[in-house]
């Protein structure tokens, strides 16, 4: 689906979505998928886009309520996640016990390590991205004229 975004350049020079070309999640989902599910039983959502929005919050270090913002409210984090509809995001919760069941099933390693061996494959490095996210307040005030200084 992601390739119907490609119209638009802003999404289209993204770096990040590169991704999706390089990496390939169903792989990485049929190798960790199967110790996830047997060890929660939880179905759930498509397995390979929370291991992407569990790349994403690694990749960019954000937190799950912050991943769960961004991935409803960025373009290109729906795009890679496949996530379109509004069922189709998980909340902050969801994604903290997808995260934390591939750490108890010791797949969170297997991950980054596929992640890397592709990568390395194609010669690419990766450095950590940055988010620059403002979280502004707006308050009334009153309004005051400045004292004149004599």
């Amino acid at each position: 689906m992601h390739t119907q975004f490609v119209s638009c350049p802003k999404i289209a020079n993204s770096k990040v979505l590169k991704f999706l070309d390089i990496i390939d999640f169903k792989k990485i989902s049929d190798l960790v998928t199967p110790k996830i599910r047997s060890m929660s039983g939880r179905a759930g959502f498509v397995a390979d886009s929370m291991l992407k929005a569990n790349f994403l919050g690694n990749y960019y270090g954000l937190s799950d309520r912050v991943l769960e913002d961004e991935l409803k409210g960025r373009v290109t984090f729906r795009v890679i996640g496949g996530m379109y509809k509004d069922e189709d995001f998980p909340d902050y919760k969801t994604l903290c016990n997808f995260g934390n069941d591939l750490e108890d099933a010791d797949m969170l390693e297997v991950m980054f390590d596929e992640i890397n061996a592709l990568l390395d494959v194609q010669n690419i490095k990766i450095q950590k991205g940055n988010i620059v996210i403002v979280d502004a307040t707006l308050v009334h005030s009153a309004a005051r004229p400045l004292k004149e200084t004599e």
